[in-house]
């Protein structure tokens, strides 16, 4: 049978059931097999996925994205969505979940991820006539000023990294997202990759592979500056990101802080607060029900006793909620807040990045 080369988001979603402690494949850089060894056509695929239940494999949604040698005959069906590649492939990138089934390592899925390509659907279309008739507005009105709409597009293309860079959190903390409909996030994993591997990845990829030249090398490097280590949930992903990324993708552009991390670095074991600015002494506590359903008055007595411990290390505690957290007037202040006690300055805000924090706060909480 031949051998069938995951990518991209169903990588993701084996991944999330698989970990990245497999041998990995292959040994040297080398190209992708030829047709009669690679599923490479519509028809393969459907035969392939009679034969293995991909779903055992946490690989789910369809269509499942796979790697090709060269343009399939269908590019993308019901079952399958091919993705050309043509260059020599990295060392190591792929981890054989089965006999003949390989999934791109978490580095490598993260790369194809970020190459982004935003299309023109008809809402982008629409939000480009606005902004010229905007400007056509202001230009006959005598008003020297630009129209505002055009941050739609690149906002779009900005979305989809990020989006990303949550993909990347999760993958470097210690959560993993459904991989099923029905199934819940899973907590306490243990984390499949780091800034460090993602860095060492990008160093050891072929130099002479076409690839290097896309998008998508500058767009990882931006989300290992943005994504950090040791998220313990969705919900911190989220909140870590809005807080820290730079204002001109709709964050507050607040210093990162260190996540999950020990307050004594010398005992792993010592109490690990939620967000830690340490030299500023700052932590926040991020209090959710997510990893405490049912645990009601317990959980409510516990989160105060572990904020007080906190600030008995001296420690300057703030407290954030689900329900500050959903509501961007309230995280706002929160914020406002947090810069404050970091002694740095928020931009002031304007229409731009009014929309983009609107738009941001959307992407991160509720999509």
């Amino acid at each position: 049978m031949p051998y069938l080369f995951v990518s991209h988001w169903s990588a993701c979603e084996a991944l999330r059931r698989s970990g990245a402690d497999l041998p990995s494949w292959p040994p040297e850089p080398r190209m992708l097999p030829t047709h009669g060894d690679c599923i490479a056509h519509q028809r393969s695929f459907s035969q392939l996925d009679k034969e293995v239940n991909l779903r055992r494999l946490g690989i789910v949604s369809r269509p499942v994205d796979i790697l090709v040698p060269t343009s399939g005959m269908r590019r993308v069906g019901k079952r399958a969505r091919m993705h050309e590649w043509r260059g020599l492939l990295p060392a190591r990138s792929f981890l054989p979940v089965r006999e003949n089934v390989l999934v791109s390592r978490p580095e490598f899925a993260l790369l194809q991820l970020a190459n982004v390509h935003v299309r023109k659907i008809p809402s982008y279309d629409q939000a480009i006539d606005r902004y010229l008739d905007e400007n056509r507005a202001l230009k006959e009105l005598g008003i020297d000023a630009e129209a505002t709409v055009e941050d739609v597009y690149a906002w779009e293309r900005n979305a989809a990294v990020i989006r990303v860079a949550q993909v990347a959190m999760e993958l470097m903390g210690t959560y993993r997202l459904p991989s099923a409909p029905g199934s819940e996030t899973r907590y306490h994993c243990s984390t499949i990759t780091s800034a460090e591997k993602i860095e060492s990845f990008i160093d050891a990829f072929p130099p002479s592979n076409g690839y290097r030249h896309t998008g998508a090398f500058h767009n990882l490097e931006l989300i290992i500056q943005w994504a950090m280590p040791r998220s313990a949930s969705p919900m911190e992903t989220a909140l870590a990101l809005m807080l820290t990324l730079p204002p001109e993708q709709g964050g507050y552009g607040i210093p990162q802080p260190e996540l999950n991390s020990p307050l004594d670095q010398g005992d792993p074991n010592s109490l690990k607060p939620d967000f830690l600015w340490r030299e500023q002494g700052l932590a926040i506590e991020y209090d959710s029900d997510e990893f405490h359903a049912g645990a009601g008055a317990d959980k409510v007595e516990a989160d105060i006793e572990r904020a007080n411990v906190l600030r008995t290390q001296g420690l300057t505690v703030l407290e954030i909620t689900p329900g500050i957290a959903l509501n961007l007037s309230k995280l706002d202040t929160a914020a406002r807040q947090v810069a404050a006690l970091l002694n740095c300055e928020l931009p002031a805000v304007d229409h731009t990045l009014r929309f983009r924090r609107q738009s941001l706060h959307r992407l991160l909480f509720f999509s």
